[in-house]
């Protein structure tokens, strides 16, 4: 069992621009190490960045996996922005080369990682003449100059003329000054457990915290339209609700959900306190079933503690 709090990770990817492609589908997945993803596939194009914001909903300091080569270079900057605004990370998975626009995505994380088999190509020359192209010559420079990178990177993607920067490993990317991390350091996660609580065996996750986390960010998105807030004093909103939820793996529910505990009460908010039980219990009737991976049930989303914030989720 593990306590439920909201993260989320994404897979990017696309096939190269001179060869066939298909459009990308946004779907959820988990990855041979267990990682729980959103996975995008197939070739970024206009208006992806729509289908991207509607995915990640108000999500903050998560992880965006690429394994994308191109694609539209209107919809990666602003795939782009939306990851700098939000801090999330940024990573180029196994055996990837992340190229064009993918890298236009992948210079705005936070923080970035590259795969150890995996390199990043900018040809910065080339994206200047499609900005060119167009219609919009300054858009590659204006982003750049907009992401605050470390001085020497941006010294480096300003000055460049040519398409010399085609392919950067884990140390290039170093020596030229983008402060790249290995992957490994974010996808070795120790497993979740859950702080102040003695679980028998049978009830400890066996899946690690990183897609722990990335499990619970798709139990909220499907469990969000349904949590409709009563009628409450302001400072109701303070209140947070505990829930024990013991799922079938059809994603209904195989035991009613029980209350572990409410925090936040107070002498003014504490008559809200059951009718804010109830509205998440009635949420969760309401959303079953739930579409989970299949994968990650043993140990993880079998038996959960899920968190009820007015405050995160809304009305």
């Amino acid at each position: 069992m593990f306590r439920a709090f909201v993260f989320i990770v994404l897979i990017l990817s696309t096939a190269f621009p001179n060869v066939s492609t298909r459009a990308a589908t946004i779907s959820t997945d988990s990855v041979a190490s267990g990682q729980f993803v959103v996975r995008i596939e197939g070739t970024l194009d206009a208006g992806d960045d729509k289908k991207f914001q509607s995915l990640v909903g108000n999500t903050e300091h998560g992880l965006i996996l690429l394994k994308m080569d191109s694609g539209s270079l209107r919809a990666a900057i602003k795939i782009g922005n939306i990851i700098r605004a939000r801090g999330f990370m940024t990573a180029v998975s196994d055996s990837s080369t992340c190229v064009f626009a993918c890298s236009m995505i992948w210079i705005a994380g936070s923080k970035r990682f590259v795969a150890s088999n995996a390199g990043v190509g900018f040809y910065i020359f080339s994206l200047r003449n499609l900005a060119s192209a167009i219609g919009e010559k300054d858009l590659v420079d204006d982003y750049v100059d907009s992401l605050d990178l470390p001085q020497h990177a941006e010294d480096t993607l300003r000055n460049v003329n040519s398409d010399e920067l085609s392919y950067l490993s884990l140390k290039d990317l170093n020596i030229y000054g983008f402060d790249a991390h290995a992957l490994a350091e974010i996808l070795d996660d120790p497993p979740l457990t859950v702080p102040g609580r003695n679980l028998p065996p049978s009830v400890k996750p066996t899946i690690s915290a990183f897609a722990a986390k990335g499990l619970v960010a798709s139990i909220a998105a499907q469990i969000k339209p349904c949590y409709m807030l009563p009628t409450t004093d302001p400072s109701s909103l303070r209140i947070v609700t505990v829930l024990r939820i013991h799922f079938s793996r059809d994603g209904n529910l195989s035991a009613p959900a029980q209350l572990v505990e409410q925090t936040g009460l107070t002498p003014t908010n504490s008559a809200d306190a059951r009718r804010l039980a109830e509205a998440a219990q009635r949420a969760l009737l309401q959303c079953v079933p739930l579409h989970l991976p299949s994968d990650l049930y043993e140990g993880g989303w079998e038996d959960i503690e899920f968190v009820f914030d007015p405050r995160m989720v809304g009305k």
